[in-house]
């Protein structure tokens, strides 16, 4: 059957059968094709569209031989002349020839005529349209943008020519895949169609989502980094708070001294850290038998604690020592020591007995091994680095020991004769340490000697220095 029918171009729109547009027009040519429809051909149009590189007024033979007979389902005319329409696709039809109307030559006119296909087998439609529908329910379970109505519209649907239009509405296809789509009569090849589009769809929604997983879990990384990195800044902010806290208390009323040498209370620093934190705690490691202590027969007696201040662990081990500063045996021995008399170092050796190790003596050392870990959170630490300074009693007595080292004495071995802290059994070493944790001109002349250098004798608090740099890190 033919039909004379009034033409609209849409330009930027494929409308297809079973689907409706709302259009509002203010073109003149666009409002007389409408009123034409709508007096003269029972509300029936033929919508086209044309390829984008047409001018705006194609001649007849630039237009496609292909369109979609339309009706218009209402019209409303707007204060401002513009018509509001709703149009509605019927049907594919094939464009026989295009004519000016002989009224008004402006308007295009088309003779169309609807094509019908029906030779395909049953059972490969009933097939087909279940795979469509498949597919279809695939997509729209991953794709969360699409719109879950068409799953409902389509759940029952046996009609594939109709099928097949309905879902093609609902994909994000581009102008000029729609426009294949309109232009295949053939259902079954549209569905065969679908199916493949659809599927090359799901492969990109699949990348997407996999490239997207991997972007967000950099970023969801890279936010965890952040994260813990203000965290540490944080921490480390608080922790820097709180050494300052510690170190600038005074406990030179609590400190006790044996040998010329200092010692801090433990039970004094530990009150004052359950001020900082009252969350602090403590352990003192246990070993076989359940004893707080390792025992070897090259390092002695040897005790470990843990301490947790703030959220910061720190561990600390320290020998069980004699007078000599000699890690203790388990046996009865004799050592030399120094004579300390009447407040000073005389310069004399004696002899003294010495029996095996007590558990007083053990726990005399878990005092001072758990108060030197407090320290490395700040407080007594000015204590401890007198402590720990190969130090001798006059400006004379280092003079005379430089004097030695220049002649050929060791360094170490002079260490481990004359200074009067514990670091002097191991000739005098140190251990790393940086800037801020030695006493001010102890640290000014430790940081200006090069490698393998001696310092000239230094004076702190706690006595005369030489210092020698075996190493420095950059």
């Amino acid at each position: 059957m033919l039909e004379n029918l009034p033409v609209l171009l849409l330009k930027k729109l494929v409308l297809l059968p079973y689907q409706e547009v709302r259009l509002e027009l203010n073109v003149e040519l666009s409002k007389k094709v409408i009123d034409q429809a709508e007096n003269f051909c029972n509300n029936k149009l033929l919508i086209i569209c044309p390829n984008d590189t047409l001018e705006s007024s194609p001649s007849a033979s630039d237009l496609p031989n292909v369109g979609v007979l339309s009706k218009i389902k209402s019209k409303i005319e707007l204060p401002n002349g513009n018509y509001r329409v709703v149009i509605c696709g019927l049907n594919r039809v094939i464009v026989k020839n295009y004519k000016n109307n002989k009224d008004d030559r402006e308007i295009l006119e088309s003779l169309v005529k609807r094509i019908y296909i029906d030779d395909s087998d049953p059972a490969s439609e009933t097939a087909v349209t279940r795979t469509l529908k498949s597919v279809v329910e695939k997509y729209m379970e991953i794709n969360p943008a699409a719109s879950n109505s068409v799953t409902n519209t389509i759940a029952n649907m046996t009609d594939l020519d109709m099928l097949t239009d309905i879902i093609t509405n609902y994909m994000p296809f581009d102008l000029k895949k729609k426009v294949s789509y309109m232009n295949e009569f053939d259902h079954i090849v549209r569905a065969n169609n679908l199916i493949k589009d659809i599927n090359l769809e799901l492969e990109v929604i699949n990348i997407e989502t996999k490239i997207d997983d991997e972007i967000r879990e950099q970023f969801e990384k890279e936010q965890r980094d952040f994260i813990l990195k203000q965290k540490i800044n944080k921490l480390n902010e608080e922790l820097k708070n709180t050494f300052e806290k510690f170190y600038e208390l005074d406990v030179r009323d609590k400190v006790e001294q044996k040998n010329g040498l200092n010692y801090l209370s433990w039970a004094y620093a530990w009150a004052e850290v359950k001020k900082i934190d009252e969350n602090a705690a403590y352990k003192i490691l246990k070993f076989e038998n359940n004893l707080p202590y390792v025992y070897d027969e090259k390092t002695g007696y040897m005790v470990f604690t843990e301490m947790n201040i703030l959220g910061i662990e720190h561990s600390m081990f320290l020998p069980v020592m004699d007078g000599a500063n000699k890690t203790m045996l388990d046996h009865p021995y004799t050592y030399q020591v120094k004579e300390y008399k009447d407040g000073k170092w005389t310069g004399n050796y004696i002899e003294k007995d010495v029996e095996q190790a007590t558990m007083f003596d053990i726990n005399k050392t878990l005092m001072r091994c758990l108060v030197k870990n407090i320290a490395m959170y700040g407080l007594g630490l000015k204590l401890y680095q007198g402590e720990d300074l190969p130090s001798v009693a006059t400006k004379e007595e280092a003079e005379n020991l430089l004097l030695d080292i220049k002649n050929g004495v060791a360094f170490e071995d002079l260490a481990r004769d004359y200074s009067k802290c514990p670091s002097g059994r191991d000739g005098g070493d140190l251990r790393w340490f940086g800037k801020g944790m030695m006493v001010k001109p102890f640290e000014d002349a430790a940081f200006a000697l090069k490698e393998g250098e001696i310092s000239e004798p230094v004076e702190t608090q706690f006595g005369w220095h030489l210092i020698k740099c075996t190493g420095i890190d950059e």
